[in-house]
């Protein structure tokens, strides 16, 4: 009976160690891995009990271990989602100066959390209670069955999304160049996130200086002030030292309002300063981290792309030794070349099966005569023994979870929050962990209800896990057996309109193209933005430049222009990277040369003096005669034929701001 169970739990756990080493940020704290490790493993535990549960039932054998592992994994799971990894969330985001301040901050907000949901919750309990449709005893039943309603509906739409976009994702990107096009809109999107992560980091910084100049050495807040100063310099890219000042070396104010000036007041606002800075540093370092891996994804795919076109699939920088280059041959052999026939395929598999899903699904109601549900006829059938049953059972279970999950995570790129490798933050890794306890529960024992397992067999026999979820919703009204019956008719028409992609025809009317990646139509302005700055990141490669550095983000080495010729210059050539002129009205923070030179030397190390190009003035003429011929016609984007010896090709850096003046590239806020 254990011969699945303990295999298939060893992979979950060698999984669950796998995507925490890939995911988790190397400085993440060890109680922030433990808690997602718990929590990834108590869940996906589940897709491993299932077919053992559902095995015994059909064999007709009783083990109580099956209800202890079941109590454990829900209770668990219930835990962690409610209690547990809010808390830890609320306390590693906190900006209190010490463990009992960050304790009483993190269970102010769950306990004003819960307040919320306690008052709802009562007044709907207190109305059933007086109509009599209610007892008390039947109470901790009714927060079971609606902490299942609420995932089932939930579960519906992610589901319903994953199991069209999956294959469709697969069978689109199976071409390289398809692929490559992805990746260059995915670039361009990360470049704006981090302009604007930037720009936010540099304000706090300058809010640091700000509040930490005027602040006497005998406050009694100056300890804690001093703390953040220093968290300040050690943590952050740009130095509350390296920020704008004027000739007496006082803070520009003049870029920062009222709210921004109030932090040095008392230790609230201190500590609400912290916080702020402790996000806009994680945020700028997991923003920063996503851009560099697009930026070597797009490498990659250019490889393969070229590769395809010449026919040559040597690899120029292969290794020395003849076996390592003979593999990176034929690596590169199977990318451009058999890579896409194996999607193509794997994207024909995974569409019959995400047809089987949604089926199922639609035949629920139908329950078991007639029988309607090819993984239910697949499953009572009985004819692949233990393991075989076994592993039916699982593989459905286990795309159901990838096809929910892989929904969760494209929440990732909405900055719901953000999961980059090695480099996702504390908040982003807990956050990811509750989602996957909320709704394991209850996609699980929807899928019982795909093998319709999750009624009584004939002799009197249920799964353990329906006997517990079961018990509970019977004594509920309205929300019983039979909402969990009609309602997963919703994934049928979910994956109708993702099919159809009615979302995309709707945001045609209320969204502005400029948020919106037309899947069919070759260029849009991220990917345009995308496959300039891949261009120009090849360049600073090749020039022992590191990867960022493109986007000038902190200005230029030597001596960066002032506010005013900045944002003039951001406005001037935003035609020329499409960019909305009209979202860039906000005012940005600017250095003084000495600084940014400083600061730029820290970052970015010695320029090589090949990397530093040399502006002519044809080449500026042509430069402003391009950008005023295109103003003229009203075109927005650079035309696809822009060859390398045009304004682009023959100056990139003046897409970052005229190296021969040393001009910089500030933040551009939208």
């Amino acid at each position: 009976m254990w011969a699945f169970y303990i295999p298939a739990i060893s992979c979950v756990v060698l999984a669950v160690l796998f995507t925490l080493r890939r995911y988790a940020d190397p400085k993440t704290p060890i109680i922030v891995r433990l808690v997602a490790i718990i929590s990834w493993v108590t869940s996906l535990s589940i897709v491993a009990l299932v077919p053992l549960d559902v095995w015994t039932t059909l064999a007709a054998q009783k083990n109580p271990a099956i209800g202890i592992l079941w109590s454990i994994c829900y209770w668990s799971t219930q835990v962690l989602t409610w209690f547990l990894i809010p808390f830890f969330q609320g306390y590693f985001d906190a900006g209190n100066f010490s463990k009992l301040g960050k304790s009483q901050t993190s269970l102010r907000n769950s306990l004003t959390h819960w307040a919320v949901i306690g008052v709802l919750g009562g007044i709907g309990l207190a109305f059933l209670l007086i109509t009599g449709r209610l007892t008390i005893s039947s109470i901790p039943n009714v927060a079971i069955q609606l902490s299942n309603t609420y995932g089932l509906i939930v579960i519906s739409l992610l589901l319903s999304y994953g199991l069209v976009e999956i294959p469709r994702f697969v069978w689109k990107t199976s071409e390289p160049e398809v692929r490559l096009r992805y990746c260059c809109h995915r670039i361009g999107r990360a470049a704006e996130k981090l302009e604007d992560a930037a720009f936010e980091l540099i304000r706090v910084a300058t809010v640091v200086e700000a509040t930490s100049q005027p602040m006497p050495k005998r406050d009694p807040l100056r300890s804690y002030m001093d703390k953040i100063y220093q968290q300040a310099s050690d943590m952050s890219p740009i130095k509350p030292s390296q920020c704008p000042k004027d000739e007496q070396g006082r803070v520009d104010l003049d870029d920062l309002t009222d709210k921004d000036l109030d932090y040095g007041c008392d230790l609230h606002g201190l500590a609400s300063l912290r916080q702020r800075l402790q996000r806009a540093t994680d945020n700028y370092k997991g923003l920063n981290a996503e851009y560099v891996n697009q930026v070597m994804d797009g490498f990659e795919l250019e490889a393969v792309c070229k590769a395809r076109r010449t026919g040559d699939y040597h690899i120029q920088t292969a290794p020395t030794s003849k076996p390592q280059a003979q593999l990176a041959t034929a690596l590169m052999v199977y990318r451009a070349v058999l890579r896409p026939w194996v999607r193509k395929l794997l994207a024909l598999l995974l569409a019959s099966l995400s047809a089987v899903v949604v089926w199922s699904e639609a035949t629920i109601g139908s329950g078991r005569h007639p029988d309607l549900s090819p993984f239910s006829l697949a499953v009572h059938a009985g004819h692949l023994g233990e393991v075989g049953t076994q592993l039916l059972v699982m593989i459905p279970l286990a795309y159901m979870c990838a096809a929910n999950y892989y929904s969760i995570f494209k929440l990732g790129m909405f900055s719901f929050y953000l999961l980059v490798p090695h480099a996702t933050q504390p908040a982003s890794l807990l956050l990811n962990a509750s989602l996957v306890c909320r709704f394991i529960t209850p996609l699980c024992y929807n899928f019982l209800h795909v093998i319709r397992m999750h009624v009584p067999e004939a002799d009197g026999q249920a799964t353990v896990f329906s006997q517990k979820m079961g018990a509970a919703m019977q004594e509920v009204p309205v929300l019983n057996q039979e909402f969990n019956s009609w309602f997963p008719l919703v994934t049928v028409v979910v994956c109708l309109i993702v099919l159809l992609n009615a979302w995309d025809y709707a945001a045609r009317f209320v969204v502005s193209a400029r948020y919106r990646f037309d899947e069919d139509s070759a260029v849009d302005e991220f990917s345009e933005r995308g496959r300039l700055l891949l261009r120009h990141e090849q360049d600073g490669k090749a020039r022992g430049v590191p990867l960022g550095d493109c986007l000038g983000l902190w200005g230029s080495v030597e001596a960066p222009v002032s506010l005013t010729a900045a944002r003039a210059r951001a406005s001037g050539g935003g035609k020329l990277l499409g960019i909305n002129k009209s979202s860039r009205s906000e005012t940005r923070p600017s250095m003084p040369p000495s600084q940014s030179s400083a600061l730029n030397r820290s970052l970015a190390g010695p320029v090589p003096a090949s990397g530093v190009a040399s502006a002519t003035t044809e080449g500026i003429t042509e430069a402003a005669t391009t950008v005023a011929r295109r103003a003229d016609s009203g075109s927005d984007r650079i035309d696809d034929d822009t060859d390398d010896g045009g304004l682009l090709g023959s100056q990139p850096d003046s897409l970052f701001g005229n190296a021969g003046s040393n001009a910089s590239w500030l933040p551009r806020r939208r």
